[in-house]
């Protein structure tokens, strides 16, 4: 039995605005527009797969230092136990440093040196390492490695899922509630005659909204 969006939206307990956005986007397998109303079958589960499966989040890594699996984030790189040694190996160089008497950071205002282009910059922050004309690329660089380095560990599982939500093989004409073949573009009606009359109605809508104005 198909019902409306706000239907919809009080019976799983959501919005009305997350609703018809999901409807908007292809997320509802039954989902039909008819006139200017949705329309969605009310056994149809509401699924929300927007960060893909709690697997692609939590799941078992190998710690880069001792090769040991644990249960970790995307960025989870070493295990709990190679973690904490880290942490105490730099608190112990940050001691040995501080009771020589070297300076454990830069001053900020200081002058540093680009490890890329090797100008000079005055440095804002402690870990600053590029120049303000280096330093955007550098730092996309280093995301664009990482989010590679995800993607091929991960593309066996979120592949599937990713393309199966994009091929929306028909769309609903927004004019006459007609279905017809999507053709990957942005268009949301069925014909040039039902394009027609889209561009009519929103030009009539301008002018009534025009109106009001004066």
């Amino acid at each position: 039995m198909l019902i409306s969006l706000m239907e919809y939206a009080a019976l799983h307990g959501r919005s009305a605005r997350s609703v018809r956005q999901k409807a908007k986007t292809g997320g509802f397998r039954t989902a039909r527009k008819i006139g200017h109303n949705w329309m969605v079958d009310a056994d149809e589960p509401y699924s929300n797969n927007r960060h893909g499966s709690p697997d692609n989040i939590m799941r078992t890594r190998v710690c880069r230092q001792c090769g040991k699996e644990f249960q970790g984030g995307p960025r989870a790189w070493y295990c709990p136990e190679c973690r904490e040694n880290r942490r105490r190996e730099c608190d112990r160089k940050w001691k040995q440093k501080k009771r020589a008497g070297m300076p454990t950071s830069r001053p900020l205002g200081s002058i540093g040196r680009c490890e890329i282009c090797g100008a000079e910059y005055i440095v804002t922050s402690a870990r600053q390492r590029y120049c303000p004309n280096c330093a955007k690329s550098a730092v996309a660089a280093v995301d664009r490695k990482q989010a590679m380095e995800h993607y091929e560990a991960a593309k066996e599982t979120e592949n599937p899922r990713r393309n199966e939500r994009r091929r929306v093989k028909t769309k609903t004409c927004v004019i006459c509630g007609k279905l017809f073949p999507a053709d990957g573009t942005a268009r949301n009606t069925c014909s040039s005659e039902c394009a027609k009359k889209q561009r009519k109605e929103w030009q009539r809508k301008k002018n009534t909204k025009r109106r009001k104005q004066k």
